[in-house]
């Protein structure tokens, strides 16, 4: 293998990326970098502010708002050649972005200092050489900022003063927008400097050892991996068989994962194990998120103790950190009985086992199910003894109404019959009466004739009268009332008029104020307020200098005690610390001789107080410094006495800064009274400044003195005016009353001129001035009100006219006639209404069809819905007891006999009450999500008893190894002074240092504080491989003696930053002709060339097959049609009860509409379906539910995207959603996702089918939910055109899921468990003239599964009909209850996994 050719090959390519990334254009349609209009850098330091209308790229603006970069720059001034549209920035550095206010951008360095761009740097050593680019930017820098010369011109000076040749290269226009933000490329991965520089050493070295790239040689072959793992992770099967293989001897390892099988959990587990055995590993991945993920994990372990090494820069790194970690660890012991961890560890893993065998056994899942569904069906028996208690009641309560006594069910029967009887009698007679009585028809004539008129009257109001006597009402009311109240009005309005205009006067009147004499209050406190203000502000001010002095005297000596190795806080009195100086001082001048030592002499007197205070400051005291002084001596104390004169100082400051504290507070108390002061004074409370800010108040109190003052003089001005509106405003208060009591007055104010008249009232009622008085005025004179006191009037006359009327109606109706039939009224114990004429016989045939009818439903509840119900009720308990016998019997002795006796207790009803408590305890031990959460907890034990052991052994390691101890303090100091950067000179050191810390984690461009040695470390492993070049991964290979690669094939590949033509150029140029395929940059990624160089691959790949993060219908269509087709298994979804709400899982909108690419691009935009993507962000928006929830938007095609995020910005739903294509979310994970297909009519279909052949973009877009996916597309467009493909196989499953939405619960509920299983039925399936449930075909079997509702009790001769049929046309039926699948779901899918078997 050429090496070194190999070497120079790829860092061509690194360079050629390089380029990529700092070439930037004005004039684009790409997203990635805008000019900033106007824009000056006014410092070096930052942050910088400017906002988004500001950027000069639209489309960078999008992209913004959507949230699609992850990583920003600055860089300008721009240069450029002559005739050429491309910019390059002379200096450059990162950022981050903040969006604040949806348009404010703020951004801060996250780097110190700047640098020169990569082209500049070469620009210029084609020209002359500079030894350090860094160190000559600072002084040039440093030398701009003392002259005042932070400018565009100033920068561009710097340089053409020390290179003036440049300007005969390179153009610069310094009255353009010089400045850029800008991010790294699509095809360039994160910024290349660090991977360049790796290049070059690799280029040195690479002669000399190809260090673990002969892994890439020829096919590595893989052994069985023997070996026990620390328990410091929970692992599946597969999980641990990945662990093991990357920590064996292999070369290569290949972890094939797809999306939420735990790959990290892989990662962690590893690197916890590798640590612990002391085998050093380097973990890399393509992007900081990653990484990240890796690092928060490891964290959950880390606490403080330096675990691992996080590289990169300097704004993630934590190498300083923790190689200081280590020399702190180093000087402690921590004493472990090893003996103890192991013997608890032994224990804790039989009982996990234990757990572990249970919940694998599917047992806890089948038994919870049935015990709930025995609880369910027992809550069901009672809900229907209920009903029939509810019924009883009931009728008992109706009988009560109608009878003064009890009456059976026969006795109730006879009386309706004898009443009946009575009835019809009683018919007869009021029809007779009522036809041979001419004076009563005469009256019902009369009556008739003025409801009609009172009608004709009422019609514009809306008020129809069923009856003359529904106007009993109108006798309280007087229109003359109402006429008076008017004319008032008009009187005071005139008077009004007479006098000047209150507005302008009343504007002067803060309404706040209601009376002259509330204005003068006001004033009277004001001014006292302002006097008493004048006095604090000098107690405050001397308060608040002596705060200050005190707070800067108290950070003085914490930076004194914390660089001394003191803590900054102090509990002890100062006293101690004085005695103690005081008693040194003694101790130290008493001469040292014979009688001075005596036992009882003063030396030892001193030394004993001296032990004594020493005890009382002892905690004070770090441990660290009391193991530096070791045994106290005199040389020893009087180091003591320098950080017991520091505590010393340190209690006086604090005790003086808090005396200080105290005594602002009670200054600041003063301004909280001065506060509820104004307030009294009506001033509103959200004036008065919250924080202490005296000016500000005073300013308050001025101001408001002023508008009391205005107040007084305005009420002066309109005293009369004041009077006439407080008469008005009684009068308009008796017209609301009016409003309210009388029904014809309040439908009055509903027509348009009673509308008007109620607008004219409120407005004299809020505002009394010479524009409301006119509107009064001018409506009152055009008799606006007759109409209203007209109507009013002839109403109340109709209406007393009827009253003789009814009189006389009532005389006759009580005739003879009457009084002889109701004395004949057959049933005395009848609660029968007050029947005093004929007039009552509506409200008695009314009252006897009502018995009538509480007979008939109490006959028929006797007859036959009693003895329901209790079928009912007897059913739902055999249920009961039948779920619980079969949960029963998967107990083991003798839990197994307990319930089994209990069970026989209830059948034979030797039990009062059902055993809640005891069936609970019988069965609650083996509710899955308990046992769960206790394997966790025993997991957790275990983990941290390992994480113990692991560490007292890595403590004994290190605290004996001074040659380590002095390699940690030197890489430190040479990392300080090398820009995180290890010279050649310290890498001994650095592999010394490997032996405490062997963990580092990195990017794949982020290796600068890792040495360019070969086979560094013992393993490298690389995540995300497949989207990670060989480019990139080669200088880690080189840096390893194994390799292992984890990925997904299925998922997006690399992309490349050149073509292969230009590969295959600059391969040509070197004269490389046998350029291997399998370590080539385009067309490749570091999980398939790992994947070739892997001796029978397809059965040495560790397949992860346990998926835990998303609803099952989420996963399911890859899960089939993908991993399924591929691997011939499916994935195991795990945490079925993780997402469980109704709207969980996948749903579909369909949207007929229509693919167009525009004019400008290669993308293709379908605006119908972002309108509806923008419909469905609002209504998840507009539930609360959601507010917490992450939501996510997918798409194939970039300018959907940005057509998407404009919608959501125009209408302010941009927020909180995360909007990108499927390349910007591989290795992301949203709550809720909405995938947008944009394919509908007008596309064409090569590029319809880029985003499903191959499916890895569609399955990146389909897998990144974790709760919800909605898809938005033309499932019927998809379907019709693509059936074959995998665009059809979507639609198909989008609209199976869809149809069961719509039919049932339950038959969605059994899709998904069938497809969790790898099986998707066919839905509603037609076979002769029936439609199945659900039909599958498999193992040459034909297989029709019905999902039975209530429904079947009904027709189950007729489903018995259908079962033959379908027999007879070779199908096997399977039938089970909806309410099984429902309560029982784990039962029914293992019966039918059973005979598909």
């Amino acid at each position: 293998m050429a090496w070194k050719k190999l070497i120079q090959i790829h860092k061509e390519i690194v360079k050629r990326g390089e380029d990529d990334f700092f070439t930037l254009y004005e004039e684009t349609r790409a997203s990635r970098a805008s000019s900033i209009k106007s824009f000056s850098l006014n410092s070096f330091s930052g942050p910088w502010e400017t906002s988004i209308e500001l950027l000069n790229n639209n489309n960078f603006s999008t992209a913004l708002t959507a949230n699609q970069h992850e990583q920003f720059f600055i860089g300008g001034p721009l240069f450029f050649r002559d005739g050429l549209d491309k910019l390059t920035p002379l200096i450059y550095k990162e950022v981050d972005l903040r969006v604040k206010n949806t348009n404010e951008i703020v951004l801060d360095p996250l780097q110190s200092k700047w640098f020169v761009s990569p082209p500049m740097v070469r620009a210029i050593l084609q020209i002359d050489y500079i030894d350090d680019f860094d160190e000559w930017l600072k002084e040039k820098i440093e030398l701009l900022n003392s002259n005042n010369a932070v400018s565009v011109d100033g920068i561009i000076n710097s340089f053409l003063d020390d290179f003036p040749s440049l300007s005969e290269i390179y153009s610069f226009d310094s009255n353009a927008d010089n400045w850029f933000i800008f991010s790294p490329p699509a095809r360039v991965s994160v910024f290349n400097a660090h991977l360049m520089r790796d290049y070059e050493n690799l280029e040195k070295n690479i002669s000399s050892s190809p260090g673990g790239l002969t892994i890439f040689n020829k096919q590595q072959k893989t052994v069985k991996a023997e070996m026990e793992l620390m328990p410091l992770v929970q692992l599946n099967q597969d999980q641990e068989k990945a662990v093991k293989t990357l920590l064996s001897k292999n070369p290569l390892s290949v972890i094939t994962g797809p999306p939420g099988t735990g790959k990290s959990q892989v990662v962690v587990a590893a690197l916890l194990n590798a640590w612990a055995q002391g085998k050093t590993v380097l973990f890399a991945s393509t992007n900081n998120a990653a990484v990240d993920v890796i690092k928060n994990r490891l964290d959950e372990f880390n606490a403080g103790f330096p675990l691992y090494v996080r590289g990169g820069a300097k704004a993630r790194n934590n190498i300083d950190d923790v190689l200081q970690q280590v020399l702190m660890f180093a000087q402690d012991d921590e004493g472990l009985n090893l003996q103890d961890l192991a013997a608890k560890e032994r224990i804790l893993k039989s009982e996990v086992k234990e757990l572990k065998d249970l919940i694998e056994s599917k047992k806890p899942q089948q038994i919870t199910e049935l015990y709930q569904s025995a609880e369910n069906a027992y809550s069901e028996c009672l809900k229907e003894k209920l009903k029939i208690t509810e019924q009883e009641d009931h009728f008992e309560k109706q009988m009560k109404s109608f009878f003064n006594k009890n009456v059976t069910v026969e006795e109730l029967d006879s009386k309706a019959e004898i009443l009946n009887n009575w009835t019809e009698r009683f018919k007869e007679a009021y029809t007779n009466f009522e036809n041979n009585n001419e004076e009563l028809k005469n009256i019902e004539s009369k009556l008739l004739n003025g409801k009609k008129t009172a009608n004709e009257i009422l019609e514009s109001w809306k008020i129809d009268l069923k009856e003359l006597s529904d106007l009993n009402w109108i006798l309280n009311s007087s229109p003359d009332e109402f006429k008076k109240i008017n004319n008032e009005i008009e009187s005071y309005v005139n008077n009004l008029l007479l006098e000047e205009d209150p507005g302008q006067a009343m504007s002067d009147i803060d309404p706040k104020w209601e009376t002259k004499d509330e204005v003068n209050d006001s004033l009277r406190r004001l001014k006292k307020i302002n006097a008493a203000i004048g006095q604090n502000i000098t107690n405050y001010e001397n308060r608040y200098r002596k705060l200050k002095a005190a707070q800067n005297q108290h950070e003085e000596i914490i930076q004194k005690c914390l660089k001394a190795g003191l803590k900054k806080t102090i509990k002890v009195d100062t006293s101690y610390f004085t005695d103690w100086i005081k008693c040194w001082l003694d101790y130290q001048a008493i001469p040292k001789n014979f009688f001075s030592k005596l036992p009882f002499g003063e030396v030892k007197n001193l030394l004993r107080k001296l032990l004594a205070l020493e005890a009382t400051f002892n905690q004070e005291i770090p441990m660290k410094i009391w193991r530096e002084l070791g045994e106290l001596n005199d040389d020893s104390r009087a180091i003591l006495a320098e950080y017991i004169e520091l505590l010393e100082e340190l209690s006086e400051k604090q005790n003086r800064y808090l005396e200080e504290v105290e005594n602002y507070e009670e200054v600041l108390s003063n301004y909280q009274e001065f506060k509820k002061d104004a307030v009294e004074a009506k001033i509103l409370s959200t004036e008065v400044p919250t924080d202490v800010d005296w000016d500000a108040f005073i300013s308050v109190i001025e101001a408001n003195i002023v508008q009391a003052n205005n107040a007084t003089k305005a009420f002066s001005k309109i005293s009369a005016v004041i009077e006439i509106s407080k008469k008005i405003k009684i009068c308009t208060n008796k017209v609301f009353t009016i409003r309210s009591d009388q029904p014809l007055v309040k439908e009055w104010f509903k027509t348009d001129i009673g509308s008007k008249y109620e607008s004219i009232i409120n407005s004299l009622d809020k505002n009394c001035n010479h524009d409301s008085a006119g509107r009064f005025k001018s409506f009152y004179d055009q008799k606006a009100l007759s109409p209203i006191t007209d109507s009013w009037a002839e109403l109340i006359k109709i209406y007393k006219d009827s009253i003789p009327q009814y009189e006389a109606k009532t005389i006759i109706l009580n005739n003879s006639e009457f009084k002889k039939i109701i004395q004949k009224f057959p049933v005395n114990d009848i609660n029968k209404p007050e029947i005093n004429s004929f007039d009552d016989y509506e409200t008695f045939i009314k009252f006897n069809n009502e018995i009538n009818k509480l007979n008939n439903e109490y006959a028929e509840f006797i007859s036959s819905g009693k003895n329901n119900l209790a079928s009912s009720s007897q059913e739902e308990l055999s249920r009961a007891l039948s779920q619980l016998k079969i949960a029963t019997e998967m107990l083991e002795d003798p839990a197994k006999l307990e319930m089994t006796e209990l069970i026989n207790k209830i059948q034979n009803t030797d039990l009062e009450e059902w055993p809640e408590d005891e069936l609970y305890q019988g069965f609650s031990g083996f509710n899955e999500t308990t046992l769960k959460a206790k394997l966790n907890s025993k997991y957790n034990e275990i983990a941290s008893l390992a994480f113990e052991k692991a560490k007292g052994k890595w403590f004994k390691k290190i605290s004996t190894n001074s040659s380590l101890q002095s390699s940690i303090s030197s890489l430190r100091r040479k990392l300080g002074s090398n820009k995180n950067i290890i010279p050649e000179n310290s890498f001994v050191d650095f592999k010394n240092v490997l032996k405490a810390i062997p963990i580092w984690i990195s990017t794949a461009q982020a290796t600068q504080s890792i040495p360019m040695m070969p086979e560094l470390f013992d393993i490298v492993i690389m995540d995300e491989a497949s989207q990670c070049t060989m480019t990139h991964a080669i200088p880690l290979i080189y840096r390893g003696k194994s390799f292992a690669a984890i990925g997904d094939p299925n998922q997006l590949p690399a992309i490349p930053s050149i073509k292969r033509e230009e590969e295959n150029a600059i391969a040509s140029s070197l004269e490389y002709d046998d350029y291997p395929d399998h370590l080539r940059h385009y067309d490749n990624n570091v999980y398939l060339s790992s994947f070739l160089n892997l001796y029978q691959a397809p059965k040495n790949q560790i397949l992860l097959r346990e998926h835990f993060r998303s609803h099952p219908l989420i996963i399911g269509f890859s899960n089939l049609n993908i991993y399924y087709e591929k691997y011939k298994k499916p994935l195991l979804i795990k945490n079925l009860g993780k997402h469980v709400g109704k709207d969980d899982g996948v749903s579909h909108v369909q949207v007929s509409g229509e693919s167009i690419k525009p004019s400008q691009g290669g993308s293709w935009i379908n605006p119908k379906e972002a309108t509806v993507v923008k419909e469905v962000i609002q209504e998840l928006k507009s539930n609360p539910k959601n507010n917490s929830l992450e939501i996510g938007v997918v798409t194939p095609y970039r300018k959907q995207a940005d057509l998407i995020t404009d919608e959501l910005t125009k209408e302010g739903l941009i927020a909180g959603v995360s909007i990108g294509t499927a390349h910007i979310y591989q290795g992301q994970e949203k709550d809720i996702m909405i995938f947008s297909t944009v394919v509908s009519n007008g596309i064409d279909s090569n590029s319809a089918l880029w985003l499903s052949k191959p499916p890895n973009l569609l399955n990146v877009a389909m897998t990144r939910a974790r709760k919800r996916l909605i898809i938005v597309g033309d499932m019927d467009y998809c379907e019709n055109n693509f059936s074959g493909d995998m665009l059809g196989k979507l639609a198909k499953y989008c609209k199976k899921i869809d149809k069961l939405s719509k039919i049932s619960l339950e038959q969605k509920k059994l899709f998904e468990l069938l497809i969790l299983n790898g099986i998707e039925p066919e839905i509603e399936y037609p076979i002769a003239d029936m439609h199945v449930d659900f039909c599958i075909s498999t193992n040459g079997q034909n297989i029709v599964i019905e999902v039975d509702g209530e429904q079947h009790n009904q027709q189950q001769a007729h489903d018995q009909s259908r079962d033959a049929l379908l027999r007879s046309l070779n199908f096997k039926v399977l039938r089970y209850s909806a309410r099984d699948v429902r309560e029982t779901p784990n039962i029914v899918i293992e019966k039918i996994l059973e005979n598909i078997k």
